[in-house]
């Protein structure tokens, strides 16, 4: 098993899939940014308390960055992948007032469950094949506003079996006019 990291645009294009594998197009050399953030607590404090009161916590957004290689059987194939993956990471513009559309980022660590991320391509660095080398070294970033990791699957418990539950609550209620 291994590492693999998929970018689903948020315009519905072909994904980009980066994996470990020595003979994978998009080879994945370093993951970062798959850690816990760093929250902030927000406190208050009143004249003469001991301590401080927690009221909120910040959490900034996340950044991911990711760094491989792209490789190829020939120069032609190599230009071909890279203007793939430069198209699938190409933000699409929005109006004054409107909010870019968020792609997932979907990693999945030595085969477990993946995780999913909403984010958006930052910035990427992808170096063009030189000469008769149809291998390329990149640098991509991805931006994510809500930092938290959700599971791909929804997971649903259902409470079945005799009686269910019961709750004991009563109350008068009485409506004295349609008003």
């Amino acid at each position: 098993m291994g590492t693999l990291v998929e970018w689903f645009p948020a315009d519905g294009s072909p994904p980009a899939r980066f994996t470990t594998g020595p003979a994978a197009p998009l080879r994945l050399m370093r993951l970062e940014g798959t850690e816990p953030v760093a929250v902030e607590p927000v406190t208050i404090k009143s004249p003469n308390q001991p301590g401080a009161t927690a009221v909120d916590v910040v959490v900034p957004p996340r950044v991911v960055t990711l760094g491989g290689l792209l490789a190829a059987a020939s120069p032609a194939v190599a230009w071909g992948l890279r203007a793939a993956l430069l198209r699938s990471l190409a933000q699409q513009p929005t109006r004054l007032g409107e909010a870019y559309g968020l792609g997932r980022l979907r990693v999945t660590l030595d085969g477990r469950q993946p995780l999913e991320l909403r984010a958006l391509p930052r910035s990427a660095q992808v170096e063009r094949p030189a000469g008769t080398k149809a291998i390329a070294p990149f640098d991509i970033e991805w931006l994510a506003p809500e930092p938290y990791w959700r599971a791909v699957a929804d997971t649903q418990i259902l409470f079945t079996g005799a009686g269910g539950f019961g709750f004991a609550l009563s109350f008068p209620l009485a409506m004295t006019s349609n008003n």
